[in-house]
């Protein structure tokens, strides 16, 4: 049941089975995957996250890339008093009209209210792909990538 928790998976997002892994067994019962490192500089397209004290601060589209710590993979979980909560947020967000950005608003509503722990990707490989460029970038670069990691091995990355 949707109440007793559940993991939000991005189905655009190509990535190391170690990320999720990661995020399942995080101690923490509300998180979100982050990549503290990115493939290009972010921009407009890319769901920025600023993190304070290992929690989400804030999430959008529209922060300036400057002040983000990171971008949001694409992929959270919420426990079954998170999800109560972002229950309430998306209902209320899909009530007001909000229907284009109702899921990513919810989020930054409810880690307003609530803390959202920001999981790092430990610099496994993964991308988004939303565009002909990034279908290419997954083929020729992620793909290869991720083939090439041990299930048992990390990329050794410093984390923020």
């Amino acid at each position: 049941m949707l109440r007793d928790g559940f993991v939000v998976l991005n189905a655009d997002v190509l990535f190391h089975t170690r990320m999720l892994e990661d995020l399942v067994s995080s101690r923490h019962e509300n998180a979100l995957l982050i990549s503290y490192e990115s493939l290009a500089p972010l921009g407009e397209e890319e769901m920025k996250v600023k993190v304070r004290k290992g929690v989400v601060v804030e999430i959008s589209k529209r922060m300036d890339p400057a002040e983000a710590d990171g971008e949001n993979v694409g992929i959270v979980k919420f426990g079954p008093s998170g999800a109560a909560l972002l229950i309430e947020h998306m209902n209320a967000l899909v009530e007001g009209g909000n229907l284009k950005e109702w899921a990513p608003r919810a989020f930054g509503a409810f880690a307003a209210v609530q803390p959202l722990h920001a999981i790092g990707t430990r610099g496994f490989p993964w991308i988004e792909i939303d565009f002909p460029e990034d279908y290419a970038c997954a083929q020729e670069k992620i793909l290869p990538e991720l083939n090439s990691f041990s299930v048992f091995s990390a990329p050794s990355v410093v984390q923020k």
